[in-house]
């Protein structure tokens, strides 16, 4: 699977999410949506870019940017599009779109993203 396939599986099952997709009509009376799913695009922007750029010399500086643009991203929605459900979904893309650009998977594994406070 190529990085754009691994970005828009990854954005397709959270569109579901916010969307209520998954869920039978009759289920959707008092089902509101944990986020407004016009955030999608956005997020669709900030991994695309991550995935255009990524190069083993620099990787380092851009998983860095990436999550703090993510950061500020998921801020911007109270926090409600990432949340620790899409933490490991979230490090395990970054890594696969790292691997798929010849970063080396030691380089990767040092800079985790979105560890929880009880790490």
């Amino acid at each position: 699977m190529n990085a754009q396939a691994m970005i828009d599986e990854f954005l397709a099952d959270l569109e579901e999410f916010a969307t209520g997709a998954y869920l039978k009509p009759e289920e959707k009376e008092f089902w509101e949506p944990p986020f407004d799913p016009e955030a999608i695009p956005e997020l669709r922007r900030l991994l695309e870019r991550f995935s255009a750029s990524v190069d083993s010399k620099h990787f380092g500086e851009q998983v860095g940017a990436l999550e703090a643009a993510l950061d500020e991203f998921n801020s911007k929605h109270f926090d409600a599009v990432i949340e620790p459900e899409e933490h490991e979904e979230l490090n395990q893309l970054i890594a696969n779109i790292a691997e798929i650009h010849g970063v080396d998977l030691a380089k990767v594994s040092q800079f985790p993203m979105f560890q929880d406070d009880e790490d």
